[in-house]
């Protein structure tokens, strides 16, 4: 069983209005008056309020996070692996996210209008009606598509070329597409011995120093990541299951491992025990059969 049979390539287009345009003439006055060269510094203008882009901006980049954690790389960007058994996992957190941005965006256009006044009054003599799209302008300023595709199968490939030069031209999709999939093998476990490096490192400074802090962010996101697994496992792998769940042991309180020297000790032996268990699965080629 090949890759073709496991998984899927997808690809996630985000784009946003950003609402922030330079203003030529006011960045030269500004250096003019300074006594700075002509391109020394650039004022940028803010078109809109916060309260009306900054929730876009979050929802968009929750979509960005969705997407790229739960996705595996694939070549050299562009469309990212996932396996075929969680598609219908992924479109359903995906069509909530986007859901959530949609409305998001329909709130700003609905009150278009009304930002743009409040932005008058806001920029003063900064304020240029030319700076601003239409509303249906606007509206196409901002996208979320999701493209999905097989992946391409080897066996496949066509061309009109000599039986010689396929043969060649084969021989060298299958090398693409092996270092893809190790790649996609390998994008899970480094995901993990990120996190458990880290806090391993952290472990072995003393909790008062800047170095030996422990943030619940960081037991938080190695939670995360442990729960998302069998989700972005894409070759069914037993050592990643296994190694993920052993890594529930380090989900200590970070308040505790802040405070307790010998929870620091514990908790640091078991994640260098992991990190060494890890270091003997790490870069095999992932099972195909």
């Amino acid at each position: 069983m090949s890759l073709h049979d496991k998984a899927i390539l997808i690809d996630a287009t985000l784009r946003q209005w950003n609402a922030r345009k330079a203003d030529k003439a006011v960045s030269g006055e500004v250096n003019a008056q300074k006594g700075a060269a002509a391109d020394a510094s650039k004022v940028i203008k803010r078109l809109i309020s916060k309260e009306m882009t900054d929730p876009i901006s979050q929802n968009i980049t929750a979509l960005r996070q969705f997407y790229y954690l739960r996705t595996l790389p694939w070549l050299n960007g562009g469309f990212r692996i996932l396996p075929s058994n969680q598609l219908m996992t992924f479109r359903e957190g995906w069509k909530e996210l986007e859901g959530q941005t949609q409305k998001k965006i329909d709130e700003l256009i609905l009150n278009y209008d009304t930002a743009m006044k409040r932005a008058e009054f806001d920029l003063g003599k900064l304020f240029n009606p030319s700076d601003y799209p239409s509303a249906d302008e606007l509206r196409g300023k901002f996208e979320i598509t999701l493209d999905i595709m097989p992946v391409p199968f080897t066996k496949d490939f066509r061309a009109d070329a000599s039986d010689a030069e396929i043969k060649e031209l084969k021989a060298r999709i299958q090398e693409t597409e092996t270092k893809a999939m190790q790649r996609c093998a390998d994008e899970p476990w480094l995901r993990m011995e990120k996190l458990v490096d880290e806090l391993s490192q952290a472990l072995s400074h003393p909790s008062n120093s800047t170095e030996g802090r422990i943030f619940k962010s960081k037991i938080d996101n190695l939670e995360k990541l442990i729960n998302l697994i069998p989700q972005i496992n894409a070759f069914q792998d037993p050592n990643l299951t296994d190694v993920s769940e052993s890594a529930r042991a380090l989900l200590m309180d970070a308040d505790v491992l802040r405070g307790n020297d010998a929870a620091r000790r514990s908790t640091k032996t078991t994640a260098d025990d992991i990190l060494r268990k890890m270091s003997g699965f790490m870069g095999q080629p992932p099972a195909t059969v």
